[in-house]
């Protein structure tokens, strides 16, 4: 018995650890997307400021150097966000101490799994990128990697990766909360 506590303990130490690293990698990768939108709405805004103009379909263009989608950027940054800070709260909890194993967990890999359902619908209709040049710097995000175009280039397009991704989600939601229950049921035992 007493192997079995000290083996408990040393996972729960690891698990401790992993949270405070990933907690930490997370709040960067937060910092840099919020940095990443700033300099996007920085450079829209300069581009506008020398020419650029909108296209019918939401789009602001100033030629070849520049294009975005501007309400797909913004929901594609809230998407970004969203997953970001959700992953990030399970991490700064498990760096707590706190068992990875709860419903509230359970609930924020369900929020992950409806922003790539969410990703994958804005692929019906915007499958456009964001891309901007900037002197020697290219900035190009393809937010729906992996899609079959149906009806041709212009047609709408179904993002496989996203749902996919929506799926994985969802199943391991569903096995987190089955977890959390067996983590209660043993917490309520002991």
């Amino acid at each position: 018995m007493n192997k079995t506590v000290k083996q408990i303990d040393a996972s729960l130490g690891s698990l401790h650890r992993l949270g405070k690293v990933l907690g930490t990698v997370f709040i960067i990768l937060m910092g840099a997307t919020a940095a990443l939108a700033v300099g996007i709405i920085v450079a829209t805004v300069y581009q506008m400021a020398h020419g650029a103009s909108f296209t019918s379909f939401g789009e602001i263009e100033r030629g070849a150097s520049f294009g975005i989608y501007i309400v797909p950027s913004i929901l594609w940054f809230l998407i970004v966000f969203g997953v970001e800070g959700a992953i990030f709260g399970i991490c700064h909890d498990m760096a707590r101490g706190l068992s990875p194993f709860t419903q509230r967990h359970a609930r924020r890999i369900t929020l992950i799994a409806g922003l790539f359902v969410l990703n994958a619908v804005m692929g019906l209709v915007w499958h456009g990128s964001i891309s901007i040049h900037l002197g020697p710097f290219l900035l190009f995000y393809l937010p729906n990697p992996v899609t079959i175009a149906l009806g041709g280039p212009n047609g709408p397009a179904l993002d496989l990766g996203s749902l996919l991704m929506a799926l994985v989600c969802f199943s391991i939601a569903a096995m987190w909360r089955y977890a959390a229950q067996l983590q209660t049921e043993t917490d309520d035992l002991v």
